[in-house]
Order: C-alpha cells, then sequence, then structure tokens
C-alpha cells in the first residue's frame, strides 16, 4: 500500500511510539500501526485502532495503579457474574463493566469500589483501617460508655 502523504514509501506494519489523550494527561503507548517507509507517516488499521485503545486505557491503568482490562474481567468472572450481575452487585448501569472491560478507563472510586467489593483482604484492611481512624480520632461510640462527658445509650 503507498503512503497517502508522500505517495512515494510503502505503508507497513510497524510498532510505533505514540501518546494517547485520557483525561487530559498525556500517556506514552507503544503499539502497531502502518508506517511509510519513506516519511514516516502513521495511519491504523480498525483492529490496530482498537489495540491502541486498549494499550492506551492499560497504560494510564498501569500508571495509576487501576485494575487493567483483564484483572475486571477476571473479578467479574471469579464472582461468577454476568455483566448484568456484576453491573447490579455495583450498583452501576449493565453497560459500564463491559465499557471497561473494552478499554474505557474506570476512576479510582469506582476502582476501589471494585476491590472492596470483590477481595475479602482488601476488604477488611479497610474496616481495619476505618477502625484505627476512629480511635485515633477519638471517635469510638459504644452504648453504655461516655464519650466527650456524656454517656451514650443507644
Amino acid at each position: 500500500m503507498k503512503c497517502f502523504k508522500c505517495a512515494k514509501g510503502t505503508m507497513m506494519p510497524a510498532i510505533a511510539e505514540m501518546a494517547a489523550t485520557i483525561r487530559a494527561e498525556e500517556i506514552p503507548v507503544r503499539a502497531e500501526a502502518m508506517v511509510c517507509r519513506n516519511c514516516g507517516f502513521q495511519v491504523m488499521t480498525d483492529a490496530q485502532s482498537d489495540a491502541y485503545g486498549i494499550a492506551s486505557a492499560e497504560a494510564y491503568r498501569a500508571k495509576h495503579g487501576l485494575l487493567t482490562t483483564a484483572e475486571l474481567k477476571r473479578v467479574r468472572e471469579r464472582l461468577g457474574m454476568s455483566f448484568r450481575a456484576f453491573a447490579n452487585y455495583l450498583q452501576v448501569g449493565e453497560a459500564s463493566p463491559k465499557r471497561w472491560e473494552a478499554g474505557l478507563v474506570q476512576d479510582r472510586a469506582m476502582d476501589e469500589l471494585i476491590r472492596l467489593k470483590s477481595d475479602l483482604a482488601k476488604a477488611r484492611k479497610n474496616v481495619a483501617q476505618l477502625e484505627a481512624h476512629r480511635l485515633s480520632a477519638g471517635v469510638v461510640r459504644r452504648p453504655g460508655m461516655i464519650h466527650r462527658n456524656r454517656l451514650i445509650e443507644s
């Protein structure tokens, strides 16, 4: 295939260095594209574009410590849930888990919710952190205890 830009070179598949913009942040991505051997012009086929989208999302997730596409799918499958059941469990629309597994990046709060609702060890650690915070802040409130010079009855 001749180059669309210079009309002299041949477009060949190659790994290209590109940048994706996700949530106003530029993320470097290495992905396959059709590259002109003469002028370096880059275009992508539909399949390459789909792969670039996933690679971009994965790079962003890796940079920010979010669950990857594969991890999200493993969580859902480990729980034995369909997209609909997983969405209901998380109290989101059915399309959300489908989008995440297709490469749309979940936000940090949703990522944390997924971890807490799918990982017992993570949930226990969260409870322990919450209890430690409450103790350090003096927010222990149990019936029959004195809190700030007042008896807590219920």
